[in-house]
């Protein structure tokens, strides 16, 4: 998966889920790193995607899920 800057995605932050923009991506050894920036304005940094050995990680079968479920809802508007 590849998110673009400004792509909503949920973090699994020490096994608590937050919604986050991405609002820059770059380069890295195991793949592409973002930063993310979550609804209460903290921002992360070297966040990777699906990367469980680290305690903050975009988790993309969340995200996923929690984009369809907001395309749902405002199909139903």
């Amino acid at each position: 998966m590849n998110y673009m800057t400004g792509s909503i995605v949920v973090l699994s932050i020490f096994n608590k889920f937050k919604v986050g923009k991405v609002i820059d991506k770059a380069p890295g050894i195991g793949g592409l790193i973002y930063s993310i920036k979550t609804e209460d304005g903290r921002i992360y940094d070297d966040v990777y995607i699906n990367d469980s050995s680290s305690s903050i990680f975009i988790n993309s079968s969340i995200t996923k899920s929690f984009l369809k479920s907001q395309q749902s809802g405002d199909n139903k508007k």
